[in-house]
């Protein structure tokens, strides 16, 4: 078995915000780290900037690091467990998005679908590799088989995306405590199996209790 990780974080940009305060959800970016050390984040974004008087923007599948960030920003994490199999169709894609970015576009109808949900109507015609950071996600864990949505991916959020009992949850709090992600981890799984445990040991409780 592999383990891949999922991030999901509060607004950082225009976009974000918006989407947070129509769906009054806390997290609103979805993002895919193969590691435990967060080594590099994988996602999808439409980012402008403006630099030297000059105009320019990042549209589609986009790679980060966990320092790009605002240290003040909220974050969850989660873990996924994953066959051997599964994992490399997922770091097949990622290697393929990587090396073909011209590929990938940001889904800005999609994204504008969960506050004027009409617009959902039309965007089945678009590109192949065409997603929001959430739709994203989904496709990753739906293409690999490790999730199946009742639903089509471009309405999937991160909410949908947390709900789904493949996920574990392993820590939250702001992005600039995760320069020891490593550790966060490791006390996240060391949390999970001392639950699962006491679970266990309810049970036995009860039981014996029973009879």
């Amino acid at each position: 078995m592999k383990t891949i990780y999922i991030l999901f974080l509060g607004g950082y940009d225009p976009m974000s915000w918006i989407i947070k305060m129509v769906t009054k959800a806390p997290y609103v970016h979805s993002i895919l780290a193969l590691d435990s050390k967060l080594t590099e984040l994988y996602s999808y974004n439409l980012k402008i900037r403006i630099k030297n008087r000059r105009l320019s923007y990042q549209n589609g599948f986009i790679v980060e690091q966990i320092d790009q960030y605002q240290k003040n920003l909220p974050y969850w994490l989660y873990r996924v467990k994953v066959t051997n199999q599964q994992y490399k169709k997922i770091a097949k894609l990622i290697y393929y998005f990587k090396n073909n970015p011209d590929v990938t576009s940001y889904h800005i109808k999609g994204a504008l679908g969960f506050m004027f949900p009409i617009l959902w109507k039309h965007v089945n015609k678009r590109k192949k590799y065409t997603f929001t950071c959430s739709e994203f996600i989904a496709y990753m864990l739906q293409t690999s088989h490790v999730v199946s949505f009742d639903k089509p991916i471009y309405q999937i959020s991160p909410k949908d995306i947390i709900q789904t009992n493949k996920l574990k949850f392993l820590g939250n709090g702001k992005i600039g405590n995760l320069s020891n992600r490593g550790d966060i981890i490791v006390l996240g799984i060391i949390l999970l199996l001392i639950r699962h445990f006491l679970i266990i040991w309810q049970g036995q409780t009860n039981q014996s209790r029973n009879n």
